[in-house]
């Protein structure tokens, strides 16, 4: 019996290999290992947290006024700088949290000092005190500006600083190697078996 059993296992695998094309025999020799996984690039974007940081800042203002809490206004403004700056020094990127850090200083003292040069002339000026103690006289006022205009202008400042940071300074390209590993956990029914990694 063995005999015939052996018999009918070389004939069935000298038929396999004889039906298959010539180069593609059956073979059982081992693969190759397969070569080091080569770095990916991908996209990491931000934009949210930068956005969160800025809308919890804006929050803290806006709920300040109405509550006459200088303390939060305080931290509202804090914020608003060194928020969106902070979460640049978190992913690693301090290039981008000084530039961020420039932009929330820089444009709306900008837009101020245009408002104030270029809004309506709501600022008054004292031209000169007499001897009586009235005012008048005196060489006239050269200087003029725009209280609202500098208000104004600081706040489209202080708003395009935070829309250029979020939309130019939260996305970069980073390298990654994909890796996985594998794990198998028992239970009293069974197994469970579960792979994570970077991919």
């Amino acid at each position: 019996m063995r005999i015939v059993v052996a018999l009918a296992v070389l004939v069935l695998t000298t038929s396999i290999a004889a039906a298959q094309a010539p180069g593609q025999t059956l073979s059982f020799d081992r693969e190759a290992p397969p070569s080091a996984a080569e770095p990916q690039t991908v996209t990491v974007n931000y934009r949210g947290q930068v956005m969160l940081a800025d809308g919890l800042s804006l929050g803290l203002l806006v709920f300040s006024g109405g509550a006459h809490n200088d303390k939060m206004a305080g931290w509202g403004i804090a914020g608003y700088f060194l928020g969106a700056p902070l979460v640049h020094a978190a992913h690693g990127r301090g290039t981008q949290a000084l530039q961020s850090l420039g932009l929330r200083a820089g444009l709306p003292l900008l837009g101020g000092m245009l408002g104030y040069q270029i809004g309506p002339n709501d600022t008054t000026c004292i031209e000169g005190v007499r001897a009586d103690g009235s005012y008048g006289g005196g060489g006239g006022c050269g200087d003029h500006g725009s209280i609202i205009g500098m208000v104004v202008g600081g706040l489209a400042g202080g708003f395009t600083a935070m829309v250029v940071d979020a939309k130019y300074l939260t996305k970069y390209e980073k390298r990654v190697t994909p890796s996985w590993t594998a794990s198998i956990k028992t239970s009293h029914g069974g197994a469970i078996v579960g792979v994570s990694g970077t991919f």
